[in-house]
């Protein structure tokens, strides 16, 4: 049985995130817009134009076989070979069809996650039993997937590493605190915007916390992680929590249209030690909630 081949997108994604780049970055690099790549990578656009793939291929500095390897996918998995030079077989190529034999990692926690200093985001469906219960499984499973492509566009232009996803929750984290403010404000604006059906909304909690932790395997270990989910635990949909590690390291780097708001000194559950939170005020969006739930 053949093995399935991978998409362009994912192609471009996997290729863009091995070289440590968001989607703002290549497109800087390529002169392709930050809007098509994102529509690329997500499917929206199937496939792109020559012109775009070999922008694209000369930006991520391919090598010859990963340059074929994206240009087959781009037309298709056509039968001819691919635009490269003679010899690719041996480059991962399979000469009866193009079709590409090495394997993507199965999620973006098949990558390389960051390591010292590391933010942590925890995401998490508000109400999700209620929104089950009004839409029936086949209208949640819809709307879980939308939601779950709308976040992961926001974590990949930002840079993020999907550690895990579970149910309506995910896991990731981040090299640079600033880009984590930008990705949570991103997807959380994303959110908002989308039209959900039965004219209801989606909203989602989001916490983040920077620290140090250790790292085994594809999974991060310590207290820090412990942190951050309780922050997002805290909050409520729509709302975006930060630790007091993760402001002061954002303060003067926040995204256009973001500013915060300090909540002051809560408990969390399980922790010993207090924690001041701060709240991602979003130009245009609900900035009032209730009490955290702390």
């Amino acid at each position: 049985m053949s093995r399935p081949r991978p998409t362009f997108g994912q192609l471009l994604k996997h290729f863009r995130q091995a070289a440590n780049l968001t989607q703002a970055e290549l497109s800087r690099r390529s002169g392709v817009s930050a809007h098509e790549i994102s529509d690329l990578e997500r499917g929206v656009r199937k496939l792109p134009r020559p012109d775009t793939v070999h922008m694209l291929a000369d930006a991520l500095g391919l090598d010859e076989a990963k340059r074929a390897l994206l240009s087959v996918a781009a037309r298709g998995y056509p039968d001819q070979p691919p635009l490269s030079k003679p010899g690719n077989d041996a480059a991962g190529l399979e000469p009866s069809t193009g079709a590409p034999t090495t394997e993507l990692p199965a999620t973006a926690g098949g990558l390389p996650l960051p390591s010292g200093t590391v933010t942590f985001l925890f995401t998490d469906i508000e109400g999700s039993t209620q929104v089950l219960q009004r839409l029936g499984a086949a209208g949640y499973a819809r709307v879980l997937s939308e939601h779950q492509e709308l976040l992961r566009a926001a974590f990949a232009t930002a840079g993020g590493r999907e550690v895990d996803t579970q149910g309506d929750s995910f896991f990731v984290a981040f090299p640079a605190a600033p880009h984590a403010v930008a990705a949570a404000a991103e997807a959380t604006r994303a959110l908002a915007s989308h039209p959900w059906p039965d004219g209801g909304t989606i909203r989602v909690r989001i916490g983040l916390h920077t620290g140090a932790p250790q790292r085994m395997d594809h999974q991060y270990v310590g207290l820090d992680v412990h942190r951050a989910a309780r922050i997002a635990a805290a909050g409520h949909g729509g709302q975006v929590l930060l630790s007091e590690a993760t402001a002061g390291l954002v303060r003067h780097e926040l995204p256009a249209g973001v500013a915060l708001r300090d909540l002051g000194t809560h408990r969390l559950k399980d922790l010993q030690q207090p924690e001041r939170l701060y709240q991602a005020v979003l130009h245009g969006l609900p900035a009032d909630f209730p009490a955290l739930k702390a």
